[in-house]
């Protein structure tokens, strides 16, 4: 029976390993044809340094040791595309469909989304608005604001005919950029939260408050 060999995996992104020197320099070596002996007459590397190598290099998910004739592996499943922790599409429209006729260079489905933002500005905190979790880091909240600052920015549709949604569109990309600012900003963003959460335990009071009326108010 043939001697296993080690196998690269594939998608493996080597520069976030920690490796020494002796994992990188046998890793370079590493073609799913040399068995651990041939890795040491090839590198000069005693047998001992290759097994504790490779079982590292197992360790790491970075390589397979496998039968010289096995199958290729199969190539990673492509990355799960993220969907927007909070979706302002989805929400009923609180505009009236007939704006969407107003004549512009804009397409229906551009209308559509920028009364949803701007009709919706003053209900949907920061991390609502960008579309992220209130866990999310900075590299997340950039992520979500760039293409949302590509579609308001009004300088995207320089020279096209706007008419009121410019207005809208100017609004909603200064809020959205506010948004953005604080959230990176850990103390801004300390503050905010703060901030919210007061908002949060007074909304719960006025509704409280609410009930018991109804409630007074039934009995």
């Amino acid at each position: 029976m043939a001697e296993k060999v080690p196998r690269l995996l594939p998608g493996v992104d080597i520069k976030k390993l920690k490796l020494d020197a002796t994992d990188g320099f046998l890793l370079t070596r590493i073609d799913g044809k040399l068995a651990p002996k041939d890795l040491s007459r090839e590198t000069g590397l005693p047998d001992f340094s290759v097994d504790r190598a490779l079982e590292k290099l197992v360790k790491l998910g970075v390589i397979e040791i496998v039968d010289p004739n096995a199958p290729p592996p199969a190539p990673p499943a492509p990355p799960e595309e993220k969907k927007p922790a909070f979706d302002i599409g989805l929400l009923a429209p609180k505009y009236d469909p007939q704006e969407l006729e107003e004549p512009s260079d804009l397409t229906p489905e551009q209308k559509k989304k920028i009364l949803d933002y701007f009709y919706r500005l003053e209900d949907l905190d920061y991390y609502m608005l960008l579309g992220v979790e209130k866990d999310a880091d900075k590299k997340t909240i950039r992520r979500a604001y760039n293409p949302l600052a590509a579609t308001f920015h009004p300088d995207r549709y320089f020279k096209k005919e706007l008419g009121s949604f410019k207005a809208k569109m100017t609004e909603v990309f200064t809020k959205i950029t506010e948004a953005h600012d604080v959230l990176v900003d850990p103390d801004k963003r300390a503050e905010y939260d703060a901030y919210m959460a007061e908002v949060e335990t007074t909304r719960g009071m006025e509704a409280m408050l609410e009930r018991a009326m109804i409630e007074s108010q039934q009995a």
